[in-house]
């Protein structure tokens, strides 16, 4: 509920960025309550708009290479 004091700022400048695919990130982000409630938001990679970590399957087209369904038997 308070301002973060000069040691807390210093020590997650220190930590350093973290680099992703989306850019670079804070690893130690302070935020205060009243900046949460105020909409600021964490810096963190978000891979919901380009997912770069799957890779695309090929889709089966032709049915020579698709499996073969049995019959059932009555």
């Amino acid at each position: 509920m308070q301002d973060p004091t000069k040691a807390m700022i210093s020590e997650a400048a220190a930590a350093g960025l973290y680099e992703s695919p989306w850019g670079k990130h804070p690893r130690i982000q302070i935020l205060t309550a009243k900046q949460l409630l105020n909409g600021l938001r964490l810096d963190y990679p978000a891979p919901a708009y380009s997912n770069v970590t799957m890779k695309k399957v090929t889709r089966v087209t032709s049915e020579s290479t698709a499996p073969k369904q049995l019959k059932l038997i009555d």
